[in-house]
């Protein structure tokens, strides 16, 4: 079933990823089941008939049935961000389309590995194909590099560490741009050429591979894909904007 029709959907829960991004987690009456990386619209209509738009990447797996989830970065001035942070709450209903996308997808029907690079809250998306390959195809290989600011701005770090750990087909990576964290040994550097390249000695093969996060993000590193040798047709980029 595919529903493209505007629906209200039940908030059932709100918790924070970090101090300026949620995660909520909404009920569809009509729920159709999303293709990992897929997004959902979101409408807001004010009593004097004034509409806001946006749309927003899913980030839990395809399995969870009746559900679906955005993690939502608080953006300054951000008409619909800041409704979901200073108005929204649990038993509110929100308007929503979708699942929608296509090209930015995944699903187990697609072979090879994969090679996720994700910038900030460009996390989200590739989360919801990361979820979904380790609960439908679990022996594939998956590394996934995430650049961030600080500690304080990973997105679902407990999560991450989970994977890192009981995953062994899985390699997570940060690397931290601004400040890295006391006695962190890692990268503290933004994602390169050497780092990419470094990160395909794990894969039997060459990987499809995934890049989201800002416009400039993801034209720099599909850029530095390009030249790892990564064949074009095995890229597939998604940019976000502050909304």
């Amino acid at each position: 079933m595919v529903v493209t029709s505007w629906q209200f959907a039940i908030v059932e829960e709100i918790r924070f990823e970090t101090y300026r991004v949620k995660t909520v987690v909404l009920r569809l009456p009509k729920w159709a089941q999303h293709i990992a990386g897929q997004y959902y619209d979101v409408r807001l209509t004010a009593p004097d008939g004034y509409q806001a738009q946006r749309s927003y990447s899913v980030g839990s797996a395809p399995s969870k049935i009746g559900l679906i989830e955005f993690t939502i970065e608080l953006i300054p001035d951000g008409e619909i961000s800041s409704y979901f942070f200073e108005v929204l709450k649990v038993g509110d209903k929100l308007e929503v389309r979708g699942p929608l996308g296509g090209p930015f997808t995944w699903s187990k029907s697609v072979s090879g590995p994969l090679l996720l690079i994700g910038g900030g809250t460009g996390i989200v998306p590739l989360m919801s194909i990361f979820r979904d390959k380790v609960e439908s195809s679990p022996q594939l290989q998956i590394a996934l590099l995430y650049s961030i600011r600080s500690e304080q701005d990973i997105i679902f770090a407990d999560e991450l560490k989970l994977l890192n750990l009981l995953d062994a087909n899985s390699k997570i990576h940060l690397t931290f741009t601004r400040i890295k964290p006391v006695l962190w040994e890692g990268d503290s550097k933004r994602i390169d050429l050497e780092m990419i390249c470094g990160y395909l000695d794990f894969f039997q093969n060459t990987p499809n591979t995934y890049i989201c996060g800002s416009s400039n993000f993801v034209s720099s590193i599909s850029q530095l894909v390009i030249e790892s040798n990564i064949p074009r047709e095995m890229v597939r980029t998604e940019r976000f904007y502050g909304n």
